[in-house]
């Protein structure tokens, strides 16, 4: 399986960027309506939970660094780590400011109903998400206007180390990610924020790591051969695991580790058979599954600022904006107008910086091509 970056896959994991924020939407209902759900308490608390969206999204992450980082450094070793960072500053950084800077102004200004929280707290979460540091710091001073930085954090925390090893060990990073993943996946874990050691979870993003790596061997081909004429039913079997996992797993401690587990295997089996999750779908669902993906980092930042938003103005206005309870109608209306103001994001900020600085690390380095990187959908580096 030499070709182990392809544009099929590219896109195959756009579509699972597309249902991973779908399940975080579906994880954080309880922030569309001040009055709680008891049917959906009821759910998620013996069923199934939805926090597995995040999961897949460090899955992906971990794969897809993994694969940029690699074939930067087998075109050239120069220039190769200042280009990665500026380029995952430039595609980042701005929209998760503009988003940090929404909670800090409702806090003060849109805020009669307290939905966004108490000023000086936003103050300092705002303060930890800017400083990557908000996974530790929410263990001991939540603010539910940024709490999703948490992952983001993660992230930027994993990624100031990892590219070092990668150059150090590129050939045995497979093996190192998969020892140094070991200890967290077999450690016993309560799912809560309160738990520094679940706030500092990096297994989902060395599992991806791991996969890229193992995606290129022939023992990969073989086991994903198993599921030739009934992938799409394993996906969906790994689906339901990433889903009712968290609940399951929970009471012995393994969610976390089980999630993970069932996610890297769905987005295995989704690697592996890219070419006919491509080319099988309907033109306009892959346009929508796209158009979702390409937008899920700007969603995933705004959703939780613009339901807090529709409450404060239903408090004030009485504008029936809001829904009473998840299972209404109105809940139509917060979720659209969470994509209308990541699209906007998107296309004002999210794109014109991520270019920008990909024209300006590629310039660092005349030997790559500029177009081609251009043309890349699925460059997150």
């Amino acid at each position: 399986m030499a070709a182990y970056v392809t544009n099929e896959r590219i896109e195959a994991l756009q579509y699972v960027r597309a249902l991973a924020v779908l399940l975080t939407l579906l994880a954080h209902l309880a922030f569309v309506t001040d009055v709680p759900d008891l049917r959906y308490i009821r759910f998620v608390a013996n069923h199934a939970q939805f926090w597995g969206g995040v999961e897949l999204f460090f899955v992906v992450s971990g794969y897809v660094i993994t694969a940029s980082l690699t074939r930067a450094l087998d075109q050239s070793r120069r220039g190769v780590m200042k280009a990665f960072y500026i380029k995952r500053a430039t595609r980042l950084f701005p929209a998760a400011w503009l988003w940090i800077a929404v909670p800090l102004l409702g806090v003060h200004f849109f805020n009669s109903s307290g939905v966004f929280g108490d000023p000086a707290q936003v103050w300092r979460n705002a303060l930890a998400c800017v400083l990557f540091v908000q996974n530790i710091n929410l263990t001991v001073d939540p603010a539910t206007s940024l709490a999703v930085y948490w992952s983001l954090s993660i992230e930027e925390q994993f990624y100031l180390i990892y590219p070092w090893l990668l150059l150090m060990a590129r050939k045995k990073i497979g093996w190192l990610a998969f020892l140094l993943l070991l200890p967290q996946f077999l450690m016993p874990r309560i799912v809560s924020q309160a738990e520094l050691v679940s706030m500092m979870r990096y297994d989902a993003i060395l599992w991806g790591v791991w996969l890229h790596q193992a995606a290129k061997t022939d023992a990969f081909a073989r086991i994903m051969g198993v599921f030739r004429g009934w992938h799409i039913l394993a996906l969906a079997l790994a689906l339901i695991g990433i889903c009712v996992a968290p609940v399951q797993f929970a009471k012995i401690r393994y969610a976390f580790s089980a999630t993970d587990f069932f996610c890297m295997v769905f987005i295995a089996i989704t690697v592996a058979y890219a070419r006919e999750s491509v080319i099988t779908r309907p033109a306009g669902l892959r346009s929508a599954l796209n158009w979702l993906g390409d937008r899920s980092y700007a969603i995933y930042l705004a959703h939780i600022p613009v339901f807090l938003a529709v409450r404060e103005a239903d408090m004030r206005w009485a504008l029936n904006l809001a829904p009473d309870a998840i299972t209404d109608v109105q809940i139509l209306i917060p979720f659209a107008l969470t994509l209308i103001v990541a699209d906007l994001t998107y296309q004002f900020v999210e794109e014109p910086l991520r270019d920008w600085g990909r024209g300006h690390a590629a310039r660092m380095d005349n030997r790559v091509d500029l177009a081609k990187l251009s043309q890349n959908p699925g460059e997150l580096s």
